[in-house]
């Protein structure tokens, strides 16, 4: 289940069209709700697709199944940092020079005219 909700996260942070209830935001940290609204922006321009999101959007659901694997031993030490570094606020660049890559990057995109691997110099 926990792969399950990475990867729905992982979509959800690569498209920005999508809807989610309320409540499910709300519970979101602030500090990290500003960082993923600023990675809907820019994560496609960063990243490949379907690259797995570090950050937990699903916190009830995270965290539910993961004390469902943690009762039941089934989780190593290292799958057990992974997850609990989802609910940490991850460093990012900052905002003006996402922007400004993501400029160059819609640049190529026009230049070469089709999705190529941009992520790459």
């Amino acid at each position: 289940m926990l792969n399950i909700i990475e990867l729905i996260e992982s979509w959800m942070i690569s498209n920005e069209i999508w809807y989610i209830q309320p409540s499910v935001i709300e519970k979101i940290p602030e500090v990290r709700l500003k960082i993923i609204f600023e990675d809907i922006r820019y994560w496609q321009g960063e990243h490949k697709l379907w690259e797995v999101y570090e950050m937990s959007i699903f916190d009830d659901l995270r965290q539910k199944y993961f004390k469902i694997y943690k009762d039941n031993d089934n989780l190593d030490d290292e799958y057990e940092e992974k997850e609990r570094q989802k609910f940490i606020p991850q460093k990012r660049l900052n905002k003006e020079q996402r922007e400004k890559n993501m400029r160059r990057l819609m640049g190529k995109l026009q230049y070469y005219g089709d999705f190529r691997d941009m992520t790459k110099e």
